[in-house]
């Protein structure tokens, strides 16, 4: 099958909410939930710039493209609005998903994944049990034992969020146990399986979180994109970087930055947060040109 059929294929399993997940693929799911409409993006990159930097909210930005303005359009932090599906990576101690949860409510759908088991989840993050709790009670989903690498080989992911998430990705350890090319090939990994879960739209992103200065500058998240690619027999990239925009974690109430050893490594070693959060920049990656031309 040729790269453009298969995309074709992948859209219409999205549209047809074709999936196995216990209730039947995240498209059924969130036409049981009814979500309200997303509201049109910013006209231009300017515009998406500065929502996205929290300088107008989203009803400003829909008013500049003639957008509904009449009701507030919940939002967090420019970068994720109401009808949002967000798939949430390596989510840590699940407090991101919450604090997302806490300024979308119902009006966005999200399903968090974590790379530990619930067991081992619950005894490096002590506080992560009741963020679980919190999230199913409201609807939501949480997954463990995903690998950011293999999120498309779950059928009821393939071409259904609108939002992928992957904040201050780490394969733990200290630096020389885990150099710049194992991150690298960890990202590329990562977007090549994101890529092939986004909905097939120009609007769709993939958010990578990263902390400033080195050795985060050296893996070149912007450039791993190109080499991206959705099919062994085709090298065309599926995603591009459309922007970076700064990490402001003020914007996320109730989320807190977490070692991937966990809470108890961070705090013999006196490892804060502050200075993983200070100065971040969230890397934006939407469908490339070849990958909307398929679809």
């Amino acid at each position: 099958m040729g790269r453009n059929a298969k995309l074709q294929a992948r859209k219409q399993a999205a549209e047809a909410g074709e999936g196995n997940s216990r209730s039947g693929g995240v498209r059924k799911k969130l036409k049981a939930k009814e979500l309200a409409p997303r509201p049109p993006p910013p006209a231009d990159g300017v515009a998406a710039a500065a929502a996205d930097a929290g300088e107008v909210t989203t009803v400003a930005a829909a008013a500049a493209t003639g957008g509904d303005t009449a009701a507030s359009v919940p939002s967090a932090g420019g970068l994720y609005v109401a009808g949002d599906v967000i798939l949430l990576v390596g989510e840590g101690d699940l407090s991101f998903a919450c604090a997302l949860l806490r300024r979308l409510g119902a009006s966005a759908y999200l399903i968090a994944t974590v790379f530990d088991s619930d067991k081992a989840l619950r005894q490096k993050y002590p506080a992560a049990a009741g963020n679980a709790r919190r999230l199913l009670s409201a609807g939501m989903e949480v997954i463990y034992e995903v690998d950011c690498r293999e999120l498309h080989e779950r059928t009821e992911f393939i071409g259904a969020f609108t939002k992928i998430i992957f904040n201050f990705p780490h394969l733990g350890g200290d630096a020389e146990e885990a150099g710049v090319e194992e991150h690298r090939a960890l990202l590329g990994a990562f977007l090549a399986s994101a890529g092939r879960c986004l909905e097939p739209l120009p609007t769709a992103e993939v958010h990578i979180t990263l902390k400033s200065g080195e050795p985060y500058a050296s893996w070149h998240v912007e450039q791993l994109a190109k080499q991206a690619s959705g099919a062994e027999d085709d090298a065309s990239p599926l995603l591009r970087c459309d922007r970076q925009v700064p990490f402001d974690a003020s914007k996320y109430r109730g989320y807190s930055h977490r070692r991937t050893r966990g809470d108890a490594y961070a705090q013999a070693r006196g490892l804060g947060e502050e200075n993983v959060v200070s100065g971040a920049r969230t890397y934006v990656f939407r469908p490339s040109r070849e990958a909307l031309s398929g679809a």
